[in-house]
Protein backbone atom coordinates (compact mmCIF):
# COMPACT_ATOMS: atom_id res chain seq x y z
CA UNK A 1 0.00 0.00 0.00
CA UNK A 2 1.25 3.43 -0.59
CA UNK A 3 1.38 5.97 2.16
CA UNK A 4 -1.75 8.71 1.63
CA UNK A 5 0.17 11.65 3.07
CA UNK A 6 -2.29 15.36 3.88
CA UNK A 7 -0.16 18.92 3.58
CA UNK A 8 -1.03 21.89 2.31
CA UNK A 9 0.73 23.47 -0.99
CA UNK A 10 -1.11 26.25 -2.82
CA UNK A 11 -3.21 25.15 -5.56
CA UNK A 12 -6.21 26.58 -7.88
CA UNK A 13 -5.04 29.25 -10.01
CA UNK A 14 -1.77 28.82 -11.15
CA UNK A 15 1.11 31.71 -10.58
CA UNK A 16 3.82 30.93 -13.10
CA UNK A 17 7.05 32.72 -11.70
CA UNK A 18 9.89 34.31 -13.66
CA UNK A 19 12.11 30.70 -11.90
CA UNK A 20 9.81 28.58 -13.65
CA UNK A 21 7.97 27.38 -10.58
CA UNK A 22 4.47 26.92 -10.71
CA UNK A 23 2.35 27.92 -7.20
CA UNK A 24 -0.88 26.60 -6.98
CA UNK A 25 -3.48 28.00 -4.32
CA UNK A 26 -5.81 25.84 -2.05
CA UNK A 27 -5.41 22.52 -0.11
CA UNK A 28 -6.02 19.26 -0.95
CA UNK A 29 -4.99 15.38 -0.70
CA UNK A 30 -1.85 14.62 -2.31
CA UNK A 31 -0.91 10.44 -2.52
CA UNK A 32 2.69 9.79 -2.44
CA UNK A 33 4.79 6.68 -3.29
CA UNK A 34 7.42 6.93 -0.68
CA UNK A 35 9.23 9.34 2.26
CA UNK A 36 11.75 10.08 -0.54
CA UNK A 37 9.07 11.79 -2.56
CA UNK A 38 7.23 13.33 -0.24
CA UNK A 39 10.85 15.03 0.94
CA UNK A 40 11.55 15.78 -3.04
CA UNK A 41 8.37 17.86 -3.19
CA UNK A 42 8.88 19.27 -0.01
CA UNK A 43 11.96 20.81 -1.04
CA UNK A 44 10.65 22.23 -4.24
CA UNK A 45 8.13 23.46 -2.54
CA UNK A 46 10.71 25.61 0.05
CA UNK A 47 12.99 26.81 -3.34
CA UNK A 48 9.58 27.93 -4.91
CA UNK A 49 8.43 30.42 -1.87
CA UNK A 50 12.60 31.24 -1.74
CA UNK A 51 12.48 32.61 -5.09
CA UNK A 52 9.33 34.30 -4.95
CA UNK A 53 10.52 36.57 -2.08
CA UNK A 54 14.31 36.68 -3.37
CA UNK A 55 12.96 39.05 -6.64
CA UNK A 56 11.40 41.39 -4.37
CA UNK A 57 14.45 41.82 -2.35
CA UNK A 58 16.95 41.41 -4.79
CA UNK A 59 14.62 44.66 -6.29
CA UNK A 60 15.45 46.52 -3.07
CA UNK A 61 19.09 45.56 -2.59
CA UNK A 62 19.53 47.02 -5.90
CA UNK A 63 17.54 50.68 -5.19
CA UNK A 64 21.18 52.32 -3.40
CA UNK A 65 22.27 52.03 -6.69
CA UNK A 66 19.41 52.83 -8.53
CA UNK A 67 19.14 56.05 -6.35
CA UNK A 68 22.81 56.74 -6.83
CA UNK A 69 22.84 56.86 -10.78
CA UNK A 70 19.34 58.71 -10.94
CA UNK A 71 19.87 61.21 -8.03
CA UNK A 72 24.15 61.93 -8.30
CA UNK A 73 23.47 63.87 -11.32
CA UNK A 74 20.81 65.69 -9.75
CA UNK A 75 23.29 66.63 -6.76
CA UNK A 76 25.57 68.58 -9.31
CA UNK A 77 22.56 70.45 -10.70
CA UNK A 78 21.54 71.17 -7.23
CA UNK A 79 25.39 72.55 -6.53
CA UNK A 80 25.19 74.42 -9.23
CA UNK A 81 21.83 75.92 -8.73
CA UNK A 82 23.17 76.90 -4.85
CA UNK A 83 26.28 78.11 -7.20
CA UNK A 84 24.06 80.55 -8.50
CA UNK A 85 22.21 81.63 -5.54
CA UNK A 86 25.13 82.66 -3.67
CA UNK A 87 26.41 84.75 -7.18
CA UNK A 88 22.63 86.94 -7.08
CA UNK A 89 22.88 87.08 -3.17
CA UNK A 90 26.67 88.67 -3.82
CA UNK A 91 25.95 91.19 -6.16
CA UNK A 92 22.94 92.06 -4.96
CA UNK A 93 24.89 92.90 -1.41
CA UNK A 94 27.63 94.11 -3.03
CA UNK A 95 25.19 96.89 -4.38
CA UNK A 96 23.30 97.50 -0.67
CA UNK A 97 27.27 98.05 0.75
CA UNK A 98 27.89 99.97 -2.39
CA UNK A 99 25.18 102.85 -2.28
CA UNK A 100 25.92 102.96 1.53
CA UNK A 101 29.23 103.89 1.34
CA UNK A 102 28.73 106.10 -1.78
CA UNK A 103 26.37 108.24 0.98
CA UNK A 104 28.56 108.36 3.50
CA UNK A 105 31.27 109.04 1.36
CA UNK A 106 29.20 112.55 0.03
CA UNK A 107 28.07 113.22 3.43
CA UNK A 108 31.89 113.36 5.01
CA UNK A 109 32.39 116.50 2.24
CA UNK A 110 35.99 114.49 1.54
CA UNK A 111 37.13 115.98 -2.23
CA UNK A 112 39.44 113.13 -3.10
CA UNK A 113 38.17 110.32 -4.98
CA UNK A 114 39.78 106.57 -4.45
CA UNK A 115 39.13 103.04 -3.96
CA UNK A 116 39.45 102.68 -0.53
CA UNK A 117 36.43 104.95 0.06
CA UNK A 118 33.99 102.82 -0.82
CA UNK A 119 33.18 99.43 0.47
CA UNK A 120 31.79 96.14 -1.09
CA UNK A 121 30.58 92.98 0.62
CA UNK A 122 32.63 90.06 -1.75
CA UNK A 123 35.20 90.88 -3.85
CA UNK A 124 35.83 89.34 -7.33
CA UNK A 125 38.55 87.06 -6.14
CA UNK A 126 35.83 86.54 -3.18
CA UNK A 127 33.06 85.35 -5.22
CA UNK A 128 35.22 83.50 -7.58
CA UNK A 129 36.78 80.80 -4.80
CA UNK A 130 32.92 80.66 -3.64
CA UNK A 131 32.49 79.44 -7.39
CA UNK A 132 35.96 76.94 -7.23
CA UNK A 133 34.27 75.26 -4.22
CA UNK A 134 31.20 74.38 -6.00
CA UNK A 135 32.85 73.80 -9.29
CA UNK A 136 35.09 70.97 -7.25
CA UNK A 137 31.61 69.53 -5.87
CA UNK A 138 29.80 69.41 -9.27
CA UNK A 139 33.28 67.48 -10.44
CA UNK A 140 32.63 65.28 -7.83
CA UNK A 141 29.26 64.63 -8.45
CA UNK A 142 30.17 64.04 -12.15
CA UNK A 143 33.01 61.74 -11.19
CA UNK A 144 30.47 59.64 -8.52
CA UNK A 145 28.19 59.33 -11.84
CA UNK A 146 30.81 57.64 -13.57
CA UNK A 147 31.81 55.43 -10.80
CA UNK A 148 28.10 54.50 -10.87
CA UNK A 149 26.66 54.07 -14.57
CA UNK A 150 30.42 52.92 -16.05
CA UNK A 151 31.66 50.88 -13.27
CA UNK A 152 34.88 52.60 -14.11
CA UNK A 153 36.71 51.65 -11.06
CA UNK A 154 40.05 52.33 -12.07
CA UNK A 155 39.74 55.63 -13.92
CA UNK A 156 37.26 56.84 -11.30
CA UNK A 157 39.19 56.43 -8.65
CA UNK A 158 42.16 58.50 -10.44
CA UNK A 159 39.73 60.96 -11.35
CA UNK A 160 38.68 61.63 -7.24
CA UNK A 161 42.32 61.75 -6.78
CA UNK A 162 43.57 64.44 -9.44
CA UNK A 163 40.25 66.54 -8.12
CA UNK A 164 41.70 66.22 -4.42
CA UNK A 165 45.47 67.55 -5.84
CA UNK A 166 43.58 69.86 -7.79
CA UNK A 167 41.86 71.59 -4.90
CA UNK A 168 44.92 70.96 -2.65
CA UNK A 169 47.51 72.52 -5.50
CA UNK A 170 45.24 75.20 -7.86
CA UNK A 171 42.63 76.24 -5.22
CA UNK A 172 43.33 76.65 -1.37
CA UNK A 173 46.09 78.89 -2.58
CA UNK A 174 43.34 81.28 -3.59
CA UNK A 175 40.95 80.76 -0.85
CA UNK A 176 42.47 83.44 1.18
CA UNK A 177 39.17 85.41 0.17
CA UNK A 178 37.29 83.87 2.18
CA UNK A 179 39.00 84.54 5.50
CA UNK A 180 38.62 88.44 4.55
CA UNK A 181 35.01 88.54 4.30
CA UNK A 182 33.33 87.03 7.14
CA UNK A 183 34.36 83.03 6.24
CA UNK A 184 36.23 81.79 8.73
CA UNK A 185 39.85 80.47 7.89
CA UNK A 186 38.62 76.77 9.17
CA UNK A 187 37.39 76.87 5.12
CA UNK A 188 41.06 76.32 4.47
CA UNK A 189 41.16 73.54 6.43
CA UNK A 190 38.22 71.78 5.58
CA UNK A 191 38.72 71.60 2.36
CA UNK A 192 42.32 70.48 2.87
CA UNK A 193 40.49 67.56 4.65
CA UNK A 194 38.18 66.18 1.94
CA UNK A 195 40.66 66.48 -0.49
CA UNK A 196 42.68 64.32 1.58
CA UNK A 197 39.53 62.07 1.99
CA UNK A 198 39.28 62.08 -2.33
CA UNK A 199 42.76 61.56 -2.83
CA UNK A 200 42.58 58.18 -0.55
CA UNK A 201 40.12 56.82 -2.61
CA UNK A 202 40.53 52.97 -3.78
CA UNK A 203 39.53 51.54 -6.64
CA UNK A 204 37.39 49.08 -5.02
CA UNK A 205 35.21 51.79 -3.43
CA UNK A 206 31.59 52.09 -4.22
CA UNK A 207 29.94 55.65 -5.19
CA UNK A 208 28.17 54.61 -1.65
CA UNK A 209 31.44 54.28 0.23
CA UNK A 210 32.88 57.35 -1.09
CA UNK A 211 29.94 59.29 -0.10
CA UNK A 212 29.70 58.15 3.03
CA UNK A 213 33.51 58.61 3.94
CA UNK A 214 33.68 62.26 2.60
CA UNK A 215 29.68 63.59 3.68
CA UNK A 216 30.92 64.73 7.19
CA UNK A 217 33.67 66.79 5.40
CA UNK A 218 30.97 68.11 2.68
CA UNK A 219 28.53 68.81 5.05
CA UNK A 220 31.06 71.06 7.29
CA UNK A 221 32.04 72.99 3.86
CA UNK A 222 28.89 73.84 3.03
CA UNK A 223 27.44 74.58 6.68
CA UNK A 224 30.60 76.34 7.21
CA UNK A 225 29.54 78.53 4.46
CA UNK A 226 26.27 78.54 5.19
CA UNK A 227 27.21 80.48 8.60
CA UNK A 228 29.44 82.86 6.47
CA UNK A 229 26.39 84.35 4.85
CA UNK A 230 25.00 84.53 8.66
CA UNK A 231 22.69 82.93 11.05
CA UNK A 232 20.54 85.64 11.76
CA UNK A 233 19.96 89.20 10.39
CA UNK A 234 22.54 90.76 12.40
CA UNK A 235 25.83 88.05 11.61
CA UNK A 236 27.47 87.22 8.85
CA UNK A 237 26.80 88.86 5.21
CA UNK A 238 23.34 89.40 6.53
CA UNK A 239 24.23 91.57 9.41
CA UNK A 240 26.64 93.10 7.26
CA UNK A 241 23.43 94.60 4.34
CA UNK A 242 21.41 95.00 7.31
CA UNK A 243 24.10 97.39 8.53
CA UNK A 244 24.40 99.03 5.02
CA UNK A 245 20.62 99.42 4.93
CA UNK A 246 20.93 101.85 7.53
CA UNK A 247 23.47 103.49 6.55
CA UNK A 248 21.57 103.96 2.96
CA UNK A 249 18.71 105.44 4.42
CA UNK A 250 20.61 108.01 5.69
CA UNK A 251 19.77 111.27 3.22
CA UNK A 252 15.80 110.24 3.41
CA UNK A 253 16.35 110.53 7.43
CA UNK A 254 18.05 113.87 7.01
CA UNK A 255 15.30 114.78 4.60
CA UNK A 256 12.49 114.01 7.17
CA UNK A 257 14.47 115.55 9.94
CA UNK A 258 14.36 119.02 8.15
CA UNK A 259 10.66 118.72 6.64
CA UNK A 260 9.79 118.25 11.06
CA UNK A 261 11.87 120.84 11.73
CA UNK A 262 9.44 123.16 9.59
CA UNK A 263 6.53 121.07 10.30
CA UNK A 264 5.74 120.27 6.60
CA UNK A 265 3.22 117.36 7.50
CA UNK A 266 2.78 116.43 3.55
CA UNK A 267 6.32 116.20 3.23
CA UNK A 268 6.52 114.02 6.58
CA UNK A 269 3.86 111.63 4.91
CA UNK A 270 5.59 111.20 1.96
CA UNK A 271 9.14 110.78 3.43
CA UNK A 272 7.55 108.04 6.16
CA UNK A 273 5.76 106.48 3.16
CA UNK A 274 8.71 105.87 1.39
CA UNK A 275 10.59 104.71 4.34
CA UNK A 276 8.16 101.79 5.20
CA UNK A 277 8.74 100.75 1.07
CA UNK A 278 12.39 101.10 1.37
CA UNK A 279 12.58 98.42 4.92
CA UNK A 280 9.83 96.28 3.49
CA UNK A 281 12.06 95.94 0.61
CA UNK A 282 15.26 95.46 2.47
CA UNK A 283 13.55 92.83 4.85
CA UNK A 284 12.92 90.76 1.32
CA UNK A 285 16.41 91.29 1.10
CA UNK A 286 17.59 90.00 4.53
CA UNK A 287 14.90 86.83 3.49
CA UNK A 288 16.65 86.29 0.26
CA UNK A 289 20.01 85.73 1.84
CA UNK A 290 18.11 83.79 4.64
CA UNK A 291 17.12 81.14 1.85
CA UNK A 292 20.62 81.02 0.49
CA UNK A 293 21.92 80.26 3.88
CA UNK A 294 19.05 77.57 3.85
CA UNK A 295 19.86 76.01 0.75
CA UNK A 296 23.39 75.63 1.61
CA UNK A 297 22.15 73.36 4.11
CA UNK A 298 19.23 71.22 2.06
CA UNK A 299 22.57 70.43 -0.39
CA UNK A 300 24.56 69.78 2.47
CA UNK A 301 21.29 67.45 4.00
CA UNK A 302 20.82 66.17 0.18
CA UNK A 303 24.08 64.41 -0.21
CA UNK A 304 23.88 63.04 3.32
CA UNK A 305 20.68 61.52 1.92
CA UNK A 306 22.32 60.25 -0.89
CA UNK A 307 25.15 58.42 0.99
CA UNK A 308 22.88 56.59 2.98
CA UNK A 309 20.67 55.69 0.37
CA UNK A 310 17.13 57.78 1.63
CA UNK A 311 15.46 58.38 -1.64
CA UNK A 312 13.00 60.72 -0.57
CA UNK A 313 14.50 62.65 1.54
CA UNK A 314 16.71 63.71 -0.87
CA UNK A 315 14.10 64.27 -3.39
CA UNK A 316 12.44 66.82 -0.92
CA UNK A 317 15.83 68.07 -0.18
CA UNK A 318 16.66 68.38 -4.21
CA UNK A 319 13.26 70.05 -4.65
CA UNK A 320 13.47 72.93 -2.21
CA UNK A 321 16.97 74.15 -3.70
CA UNK A 322 15.15 74.49 -6.40
CA UNK A 323 12.35 76.24 -5.19
CA UNK A 324 14.86 78.36 -3.64
CA UNK A 325 16.59 79.34 -6.57
CA UNK A 326 13.21 80.78 -7.65
CA UNK A 327 12.58 82.45 -4.06
CA UNK A 328 16.37 84.12 -4.44
CA UNK A 329 15.64 85.59 -7.76
CA UNK A 330 12.66 87.30 -6.60
CA UNK A 331 13.72 88.38 -3.67
CA UNK A 332 17.77 89.47 -4.76
CA UNK A 333 17.53 90.66 -8.55
CA UNK A 334 16.62 93.62 -9.95
CA UNK A 335 17.74 95.46 -13.04
CA UNK A 336 20.78 96.71 -11.46
CA UNK A 337 21.58 92.69 -11.09
CA UNK A 338 20.80 91.05 -13.84
CA UNK A 339 22.76 93.29 -15.80
CA UNK A 340 25.80 92.93 -12.82
CA UNK A 341 25.31 89.14 -13.19
CA UNK A 342 25.24 89.08 -16.96
CA UNK A 343 28.47 91.05 -16.82
CA UNK A 344 29.74 89.04 -14.41
CA UNK A 345 28.84 85.54 -17.07
CA UNK A 346 30.44 87.41 -19.97
CA UNK A 347 33.33 87.80 -18.49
Amino acid sequence: MKSVVKYSILEETDVKLENGFVANLGEREVKMPNLEDIRSRRAGLRMMLIASFSCPLAACAMQPHQIETTSLADFGSAATQVSKQAELAFIDANQTVRRASIEAFIASGALGLNDSSFDTAMDRKTITDWQRIFSALEEYSSNLASLVSDQRAEESATSFQKLGNGIVDGQLGRFTGLAENGTTKSALGLMSQWAGKLMAAKTQQSAREIMLDTDPEIRAILVHLGDAIGTADDEGLRGMVASAQIKKLAPLVSQYARAAAVKDVALQSELIERFLVQRSKDQEQLDGLATVRRSLLRLADAHSAAAQGKEVSLAARLDEISENLGTVKALLTNDATNNEAEMAAED
